[in-house]
């Protein structure tokens, strides 16, 4: 006997600004989709915005099924790339991943595995220096009533409640 269950899956919206950086853009988006838990514990959403790149960006992006690739008309700095993104995103969580970073593998589901089910927050999860372990630390919801600033803190996963449409 099987059962069926209809039960949604959690979607991460992971917005990726890049400008001009489509040669570590695939190491980026590859390490979004290698996350442990994709399609079991939650689905994930990539939404790459192109601040005005010059280069083979636009190449990149279209290479991968499903991806959201946005490009605004004018150019809008990181920052401004990051909130068109979020104006975007469906997901009922929104994470965060610099053109040149990449993540490991377990990222998404620790970070998921800590979150609190009631009211909007902002997760930080960090590694304790010497033995490894990871510490999650809540930061101010007000973060979501002003526009994003890059140079105001690491901000991993914001969860932003039911949004898909």
């Amino acid at each position: 006997m099987s059962t069926v269950t209809s039960q949604r899956l959690p979607l991460i919206s992971v917005i990726i600004p890049t400008y001009n950086r489509a040669a570590l853009l695939r190491r980026a988006i590859d390490s979004v989709y290698a996350q442990e838990g994709v399609g079991e514990l939650f689905d994930v959403e990539v939404l790459v915005i192109d601040d005005g790149s010059t280069d083979t960006t636009p190449t990149v992006a279209s290479s991968y099924e499903g991806l959201r690739y946005i490009r605004p008309s004018t150019n809008k700095g990181t920052s401004g790339a990051r909130n068109v993104g979020l104006d975007a995103a469906v997901g009922e969580y929104v994470a965060f991943l610099d053109d040149d970073d990449s993540w490991l593998p377990w990222k998404l589901r620790r970070q998921l595995q800590v979150q609190h089910p009631a009211g909007e927050q902002l997760l930080q999860l960090e590694q304790v220096p010497g033995d490894g372990r990871l510490q999650g630390r809540q930061v101010g919801a007000d973060v979501l009533h002003r526009p994003l600033d890059h140079h105001a803190g690491r901000v991993d996963l914001l969860r932003l409640g039911p949004r898909r449409q």
